[in-house]
């Protein structure tokens, strides 16, 4: 029956408001249409007794061979795969193959390309609840082994075969799976369901509970992720653990905590921790991330020389381990260094050995970033439509990762590259975006690095007040932004007031920057040119960053 005779029945039965239930159920089937109905009716929402008689019935007009194959259609439920019920019973594909066609014929089955299905959920329903429940466990058992290649499916049967750990690894592994695939919702159930089960060994639970921190960090919901990612921590370590105890030290010292708010200084002592571990454990990809990622940490509080050498020994020593994955690890850290010091030639080469071994590997992750960075090799070259080309790709990136959350940062850039083209009304305009895009409280440091670089571009256009608030707005986020965020807002806030007590504060935050001999923060430009402090800048790129070098010429010019 379609849908609207399912209503119509469903209104003249008194029970309109359940007719989307009974066509789900039932798929339309006229006799199951009618039974389920009349079992509403009496205040039954299960399998209508009448109907289960009619089916069983038919059920047992069957041969043995073709009980067998109901009954095992039956465990499998949805998309019944023939191959795999032959497997269930013990018979061949082509024998098990013409059984499904006479469960067609009798109505029990439908086709579905090249796999059947039950005509509706309450027939699969009937013959499933008159298992005798020592068939119903063995065949779920059978199930189990024969789906291990999916562990969702597996899972489900491993449950109803009553091995409850087996489920959950299940579980565990298919949310793993998800969450790879971005599929961010998707993941956290699986995951949850995994958690769920109390008979779960410690390190299935450890690994859901990381798993299910990196899916509340990618939904933005950083506590929860921190106190799931805690308890794995204190599982890990009561199991002793210790390659689970990093996972979770390294999640500890990663954005989620930037997200909640803690300072850099924080992030800090659990990456050291995790760093001694690795070393004592000689894992050399651990030894790799947890030394990428203080790299980046102390580039992104402007410590440059001590991030690069960090880097560069990281590098280094992953190398003499042959590990590619510690060698993937490590360039990532460099090329954030490098990025940050705006060096083209350097950076373009770590980005040249990095980009194909990330897209060999499909790490989007990771990619985003490289992408990303690309951009300021060509910006140094002067080719600003392609360097916002290239924001656009890792901005598309950004959204197949599943983080969000993180695309404000990109987006801020790609206004910085419009400036520096000369369209100030697009910078004004995506500027906005990024900042409106971004957050105070979710994630600070992306919040005052787009504030810091909306409010130098309101100072080129004119808008002196908005410029004032939005870098006010990016200092209220205090001691929660890196170093680089809060000075591109004190820079910009100086300019536009010329406030001795805020000019002071911002020299003397740029003068604590530290960079290798010869470089300087190229990408915070604006505030060596806010704060008219130019010369490390303009040694730093000679022969390279035309736009730059334009504008240092204008800043001397004006000076004059």
């Amino acid at each position: 029956l379609p849908r609207s005779a399912v209503d119509a029945l469903a209104a003249a039965a008194g029970l309109a408001a359940h007719g989307e239930q009974v066509m789900v159920r039932t798929a339309g089937h006229s006799l199951s249409v009618v039974e389920y109905l009349r079992a509403l009716g009496q205040g039954d929402t299960g399998v209508p007794e009448s109907l289960a008689d009619a089916v069983l019935g038919r059920v047992a007009r069957l041969d043995a061979e073709g009980r067998a194959v109901v009954e095992a259609a039956a465990v499998l439920r949805r998309r019944i795969d023939p191959a795999l019920v032959a497997a269930l019973v013990e018979s061949s594909d082509v024998a098990t193959a013409r059984e499904c066609e006479e469960l067609v014929r009798l109505r029990l089955l439908v086709r579905s390309g090249h796999h059947y299905e039950f005509a509706n959920d309450l027939l699969q329903e009937c013959v499933h609840e008159a298992l005798p429940p020592a068939l119903a466990l063995a065949l779920h058992r059978r199930a189990a082994d024969l789906t291990s290649d999916r562990p969702e499916v597996m899972a489900e049967h491993a449950y109803a075969a009553g091995d409850e750990p087996r489920a959950a690894h299940g579980w565990l592994l298919a949310g793993e799976d998800a969450l790879r695939r971005a599929a961010v919702e998707d993941a956290l159930g699986l995951l949850d369901r995994s958690l769920a089960v109390g008979t779960a060994f410690a390190g299935t639970r450890a690994r859901a509970l990381l798993a299910r921190g990196a899916v509340h960090e990618a939904r933005t919901d950083f506590a929860t992720a921190l106190d799931d990612v805690r308890g794995a921590l204190a599982l890990a370590r009561n199991t002793d653990d210790r390659r689970l105890e990093m996972a979770a030290l390294r999640f500890l010292g990663g954005d989620a905590a930037v997200g909640l708010g803690l300072t850099v200084d924080e992030l800090v002592a659990p990456l050291e921790l995790g760093l001694r571990l690795a070393a004592d454990l000689g894992d050399r990809r651990a030894e790799a991330d947890f030394t990428s990622r203080l790299a980046i940490l102390e580039a992104s509080r402007l410590r440059l020389a001590t991030a690069l050498a960090r880097a560069e020994g990281g590098l280094v020593r992953a190398r003499s381990a042959g590990s590619e994955d510690a060698q993937v690890l490590a360039l990532d850290g460099l090329k954030t260094v490098w990025a940050y010091l705006g060096d083209p030639v350097r950076l373009g080469e770590v980005i040249a050995d990095l980009e194909p071994r990330l897209r060999a590997r499909g790490d989007t992750w990771l990619l985003q970033w490289t992408v990303f960075e690309k951009s300021f090799v060509l910006a140094a070259e002067d080719r600003l439509d392609e360097a916002r080309a290239v924001v656009a790709e890792a901005l598309e990136l950004n959204r197949l990762s599943g983080y969000p959350a993180y695309a404000s940062y990109l987006q801020a850039h790609d206004g910085w590259f419009a400036r520096l083209a000369g369209d100030l009304e697009e910078a004004r305009r995506v500027g906005r975006k990024a900042v409106e895009a971004s957050s105070p409280i979710d994630h600070p440091w992306w919040y005052a690095i787009a504030a810091g670089l909306l409010a130098a571009t309101l100072l080129e256009t004119g808008d002196h007040a908005e410029a004032e608030a939005v870098a006010r707005r990016g200092l209220a986020t205090g001691d929660l932004a890196t170093g680089g965020g809060r000075l591109r807002c004190l820079a910009a806030l100086a300019a536009v007031t010329g406030d001795p007590r805020v000019v002071g504060e911002a020299g003397r935050a740029l003068d604590d920057v530290v960079c290798p001999p010869g470089h300087a923060w190229v990408t915070g430009a604006d505030v060596y040119l806010l704060l008219g402090s130019v010369e490390p800048l303009r040694q730093a790129i000679d022969g390279s960053w035309p736009a730059l070098r334009a504008r240092l010429a204008q800043s001397t010019s004006s000076t004059s």
